[in-house]
């Protein structure tokens, strides 16, 4: 083979080597890209869950409020939703004047959740006394982010009479509604986030 062959395949190798080279070269960062873009797509709904986390570290805890309830069996016939929620309403209300005896405590007073009727017309037949969510306004006073002279009489007299507690708060994983602040939940915008990132990597 002449000098000149040779030296034609060398360069011919060599071309071949820098374009194989260069191919390899693109492909690393186009995966680097891809990996970062990943990586990015999942760190963004996780760093907001810990910002939520670390910034409203109190929303992990909600109060409640223990209270007796007395229902017969006739509550549990009730087969229109609107009569069973008002007659929900009316045992609440009773069950709150017998504990605040003695106190300036009215009917208007937000003490429960709107949604406490709920609680009771599932727990109702298992237990004669339930732990209810409190308001918002008494969760806020409870844990020191409101003030509030009267509120703060009412859930000091629930406190003398062992009735008032912090639980964890199921309702922020497990919740989308966020039309009571004491019940609102992130799973709804969790649930929306997590859609978004598939559609994007799909």
């Amino acid at each position: 083979m002449s000098v000149k062959k040779k030296f034609l395949k060398l360069l011919k190798s060599k071309r071949v080597h820098v374009r194989i080279k260069r191919k390899n070269k693109r492909n690393h960062i186009l995966r680097f890209c891809s990996f970062t873009a990943l990586v990015v797509s999942l760190g963004c709904p996780i760093c907001i869950l810990l910002s939520i986390l670390v910034n409203s570290y109190s929303a992990l805890m909600v109060t409640k409020v223990l209270l007796p309830v007395e229902i017969n069996e006739s509550f549990f016939a009730i087969d229109n939703p609107r009569d069973l929620r008002s007659k929900s309403i009316d045992l609440l209300n009773n069950s709150l004047h017998e504990v605040f005896q003695g106190t300036d405590f009215k009917n208007s007073d937000e003490i429960l959740s709107r949604n406490a009727y709920k609680e009771l017309i599932q727990q109702g037949k298992k237990h004669t006394e339930i732990w209810f969510t409190a308001s918002s306004v008494i969760n806020s006073i409870n844990k020191g982010k409101y003030t509030d002279g009267h509120y703060t009489k009412l859930l000091n007299w629930l406190k003398e009479k062992g009735r008032v507690k912090k639980f964890f708060n199921k309702s922020l994983f497990f919740q989308s509604d966020s039309r009571e602040p004491e019940n609102a939940g992130i799973l709804g915008a969790l649930i929306g986030s997590l859609m978004t990132i598939i559609v994007c990597l799909g």
